[in-house]
């Protein structure tokens, strides 16, 4: 029997917010997505284990592409699915299509890791 998972909505912002949103926030990940882009959909599950991990540790929100695609080139966003690792309001690493669950959480676990021996 498979272990069932609840997806859990991220909450949304528009791009112009980023620089406030993360102003304070010591690590961030935001997912750059499209609602006519079936990869984006396809992420959803990726979300649900990614919150169930790590909680509050780490700051989790979304932002919709469409209408901010000059902006979201800027910060590297060249194809979605993107999430984007942010560490005090610095984009640190970037995942840009498809992606592998374990190299994301293995990244984020050794961001966390070393902000904790600071």
């Amino acid at each position: 029997m498979q272990a069932s998972i609840t997806v859990v909505p991220w909450p949304q912002f528009a791009l112009a917010e980023l620089p406030a949103m993360l102003a304070d926030v010591p690590l961030a990940v935001v997912e750059f997505w499209a609602a006519d882009c079936l990869f984006s959909r396809l992420l959803a599950p990726t979300r649900a284990v990614l919150e169930q991990r790590y909680g509050s540790r780490l700051l989790m929100r979304r932002c919709v592409v469409q209408g901010a695609e000059p902006r979201c080139a800027e910060l590297g966003v060249s194809a979605l699915p993107a999430l984007l690792l942010f560490r005090r309001g610095r984009c640190v690493r970037r995942w840009i299509g498809e992606m592998h669950f374990s190299l994301v959480t293995s990244v984020i676990d050794a961001t966390l890791s070393g902000m904790e021996l600071r």
